[in-house]
């Protein structure tokens, strides 16, 4: 997808050093794409925050195989 956009010189350049991609498309893929990973990240981090996880201590082997295996 093509895209216009302004910004700032120095922000374009701090991509650039730090995404160290060969040209500045592939540096701004690189901190999109990471961007996006953390803010994923962060929001699964407050899902578990409001609902723990939980496991038991009942849990049959062959039963767990099982329900991985769905």
């Amino acid at each position: 997808m093509k895209v216009t956009a302004i910004l700032p010189d120095d922000l374009v350049a701090d991509v650039r050093h730090l995404a160290r991609g060969k040209t500045l498309t592939d540096s701004l893929r690189t901190a999109l794409e990471d961007w996006t990973r953390n803010k994923r990240a962060v929001a699964l981090a407050q899902t578990v925050r409001k609902k723990p996880l939980s496991f038991t201590k009942t849990a049959r082997q062959g039963a767990l195989r099982e329900l991985n295996r769905r």
